[in-house]
């Protein structure tokens, strides 16, 4: 059993105010002689239970335990600390759910020569929110960690740590020389750095000590890292295609379940509406398998199980999280099927045949694809009224047999 889990969850059940965190799981605990609990916490942790929660805290130990013990913290060793944080983000991004296809395969075959050639030091890559990046770096940690001393660091705990040294007037270099035992050194979430004099100064530091270190780095953004790393190699890594995306749910279903069998037909329609953010397509793909229920035999499922209220609720929402416009999947393949470039719906173009595009996107969003007005409205950049002004235009053409009949085999 867990104990300090535990004392979290009836700590939680006791206490509607407090939250488990990440790093709060990341804590440990001694019992000494059954009269002693030491909680093993960062400085941040510590304080926060001392100064919200101590009372009940130590009603929670006696309930987990059954026992009258006195209570003590002590700063967690900080190496702990992070080879944790990195168990929890193996754990969490379970290479089970992660699939090599064509638009994430050059990076990986890039990985794999910089860690093996001798002289690269330092390889940078990034791209958007959502598009796989967190499990394929875990997946490339897996893949060498029993070969290759490697340690992985969020860079908002390193940020995090540092402040915490600075406020205990300790020497931040101390833990870097630890990290620069490690042969690989990984940091997520790059992007934090960014507008951070003081920081990029330490890491400026940690890059000079460094003798045969490798770094990788992973970013939402690109940066500017040139200037301070000699021949860094930087690598973009691009949203899944439509054909990426359609295996991938494919692998996912049939892994999950194997009496759960989707029409082909069931696979294309969910590639067209589930849009390319891996993360947020596998939390919509979860949902719904958890609505279809389990089979003891085989199920077919096809494009009318999905169009069942209580399944299109999960694929469509109010409170869609794809109103990105340039990472939309559904504007993309709407777009490759009108033969015209997405951006050129951006432009204030009155042009009549982009106009009528643009029109001819939105009704399908609304009327095919069930999004509401509001979220049209934001990907477009526009008001209420002028996406209601396009779906009427679009509704009065399609009184002409030839344009209803060109809609109907469009969508």
């Amino acid at each position: 059993m867990n104990i300090w889990k535990s004392i979290l969850n009836n700590l939680k059940k006791n206490n509607s105010l407090f939250n488990v965190t990440k790093s709060l799981l990341l804590g440990k605990v001694e019992i000494i002689n059954n009269k002693k609990i030491i909680i093993y916490l960062d400085l941040e942790n510590i304080n926060y239970l001392k100064n919200n929660f101590l009372i009940p805290l130590k009603k929670s130990i006696f309930e987990t335990t059954n026992k009258e013990l006195l209570l003590d913290f002590e700063i967690q060793n900080n190496e702990y600390y992070f080879l944790k944080n990195q168990e929890y983000f193996l754990k969490k991004h379970n290479v089970d759910n992660f699939y090599i296809f064509k638009y994430n395969s050059e990076i990986i075959n890039k990985l794999d020569s910089f860690l093996n050639n001798k002289e690269d030091k330092f390889f940078y890559f990034w791209g958007n929110s959502g598009i796989g990046k967190s499990y394929l770096i875990a997946y490339f940690i897996n893949k060498y960690i029993h070969t290759k001393k490697i340690i992985y660091l969020d860079t908002n705990e390193f940020i995090k740590k540092y402040y915490e040294f600075t406020k205990l007037k300790k020497n931040f270099l101390n833990l870097i020389r630890i990290f620069l035992t490690y042969e690989l050194i990984i940091f997520d979430n790059f992007q934090s750095t960014k507008n951070k004099k003081k920081i990029n100064e330490i890491f400026n530091l940690f890059f000079k000590d460094s003798a045969n270190n490798k770094f990788i780095f992973i970013s939402n953004i690109k940066q500017d890292i040139q200037k301070d790393l000699n021949s860094v190699s930087i690598f973009k890594i691009n949203e899944p295609e439509e054909e990426d995306t359609k295996n991938i749910i494919n692998n996912f279903l049939k892994n999950y379940d194997k009496n759960l069998i989707f029409s082909k037909e069931a696979i294309s329609y969910l590639t067209e509406v589930l849009g390319n953010n891996i993360q947020v397509l596998i939390d919509k793909l979860l949902k719904i398998i958890l609505i279809l229920g389990k089979f003891e035999t085989t199920k077919i499922i096809d494009i009318d199980d999905l169009n069942k209220p209580s399944i299109k609720s999960e694929i469509f929402n109010n409170n869609e999280k794809l109103l990105n416009f340039h990472n939309n999947q559904q504007i993309k393949i709407i777009c490759k099927k009108l033969n015209f470039k997405p951006e050129e719906l951006l432009e204030n173009n009155r042009k009549k045949d982009i106009v009528l595009k643009r029109d001819i996107v939105i009704y399908i969003l609304k009327k095919r694809l069930n999004i509401s007005i509001t979220n049209i409205g934001k990907m477009f950049n526009k008001n209420h009224s002028t996406i209601i002004h396009s779906l009427k235009k679009i509704e009065k053409k399609l009184e002409n047999k030839d344009f209803k009949k060109y809609l109907d085999n469009f969508s």
